[in-house]
């Protein structure tokens, strides 16, 4: 492990005030590992998010990419460079700016290891293409993670409660059989096919 690999292994178990203490002093690092593992420039928008985390969002948004950057930092370098050459791909915004845009306005932790995990299907698993990644990417943005790590009830339940339209709106889950009783009825929820492949990164997350 490179000096700078340690350092933002380090800055990924940090929380609340000890990470503020410490985030200024490491741009630099996290700078060269970002550029290092997908092989796109940090912007200089998030550096100056990051050296300043002078307001919570700025903060949660250090936090979350030291997050992302920590778990993608697992691949192989092989593997990191098929993960950029497949990124820089993308037309438009480079992908580093996508890529920051998504961390920028992601809401929990978990969201940022579950998206470095996609991240890593592009390269080690066949069903995972660049365009699923990017989908997925703003799915998960979108959601309330409580409800995506409820998305695997709906193998063997039809609805959940506060949780099966959310997952429907997102496209994890398609209406099935109407269930009628004495007093009330409610659409089956069944779990769709961009669902399942979601689920499987999910299930990755909460494992570990």
């Amino acid at each position: 492990m490179t000096e700078n690999e340690n350092i933002l292994e380090k800055l990924s178990h940090l929380n609340g005030a000890d990470f503020k203490d410490v985030i200024g002093e490491s741009v630099e690092a996290i700078s060269i590992v970002f550029d290092t593992v997908l092989g796109t420039p940090l912007s200089s928008v998030a550096k100056s998010f990051i050296k300043s985390a002078n307001s919570f969002s700025n903060y949660l948004f250090a936090r979350r990419l030291v997050i992302f950057l920590h778990n993608v930092n697992a691949l192989k370098i092989s593997e990191r460079r098929v993960l950029s050459q497949m990124l820089n791909k993308e037309k438009g915004l480079k992908a580093g700016e996508i890529l920051l845009e998504l961390i920028e306005k992601m809401d929990d932790d978990r969201k940022a290891i579950l998206l470095a995990e996609l991240a890593k299907g592009i390269v080690r698993d066949k069903e995972m293409t660049l365009d699923l990644f990017y989908r997925f990417g703003h799915i998960i943005k979108n959601s309330y993670y409580p409800d995506l790590e409820k998305l695997k009830d709906f193998f063997t339940e039809g609805y959940v409660r506060g949780t099966s339209e959310s997952l429907n709106n997102m496209g994890l889950l398609s209406i099935g059989n109407v269930i009628q009783n004495k007093t009330d009825s409610m659409n089956r929820y069944i779990i769709s096919e961009l669902g399942i492949l979601l689920n499987k990164y999910i299930s990755k997350v909460g494992n570990q």
